[in-house]
């Protein structure tokens, strides 16, 4: 009968510990009042101020945290996403965009692309930069068209390039920032470029240079005014 007693007490006094444990938690101390964003970037502004008045005076204790940031983990735009307690009624929010790399001109539209080549967002979604032009009518001709400018990224050229496209089944044109049109194709390996590059960067100091064309065995150097 006692250990009966003893249980009974063991009972209310854990229900009592645990209705005033929710009557704690359902505060208003703990509705969430300040939240600090740390974001990388300008795409996402929008949605963060979307996700901030959703919270804002939400109790701390029901939010889920879990869920929220897996949610915002999916999204092609962002490479980490990290939502946490700062304090009984705050949260820290830290976003890191993916980095544009790459202008996408597909029909009369900009995006921007990142490193992979992936359409990440619309030209207005982000800040404007100094970077290449990749214009392609399908996904095809732009993988293609990015294999040969990561050819031109790892000699550290790619900042050179203003604008790459297709001109037919045996030309892809390169456009440097100079004007200077480099004609090349998705069979010319690195070190002709390496080679090219060079060559363009001797010339260009006392020379205009109109092309120069890396497809053949010999590369072929045309100068402004050259006839030919």
């Amino acid at each position: 009968m006692k250990k009966l007693i003893k249980i009974a007490i063991m009972i209310l006094i854990v229900s009592i510990l645990l209705k005033v444990e929710k009557e704690l938690k359902e505060n208003d101390i703990f509705k969430i009042k300040n939240i600090e964003i740390v974001n990388s970037g300008i795409m996402l502004e929008d949605e963060i101020k979307k996700l901030k008045k959703l919270i804002l005076g939400k109790n701390i204790h029901n939010l889920e945290i879990d869920k929220i940031q897996e949610l915002y983990k999916q999204d092609i735009r962002i490479e980490q996403f990290i939502i946490k307690k700062a304090g009984i009624n705050s949260l820290k929010i830290k976003i890191l965009e993916k980095k544009a790399k790459y202008y996408g001109h597909y029909g009369e539209r900009l995006y921007i692309l990142d490193e992979e080549g992936n359409s990440i967002a619309e030209l207005k979604e982000s800040t404007k930069e100094l970077l290449p032009v990749v214009s392609f009518k399908n996904e095809d001709e732009k993988k293609k068209l990015l294999e040969v400018v990561d050819k031109f990224s790892e000699l550290d050229n790619l900042v050179d390039i203003s604008q790459i496209y297709k001109v037919n089944s045996d030309m892809i044109l390169i456009i440097l920032r100079d004007g200077v049109r480099l004609k090349t194709n998705v069979a010319v390996e690195k070190e002709k470029y390496k080679i090219a590059i060079n060559l363009y960067n001797s010339l260009i100091k006392e020379k205009k240079l109109e092309y120069i064309d890396v497809r053949f065995k010999d590369i072929i150097i045309k100068e402004e005014g050259d006839a030919g």
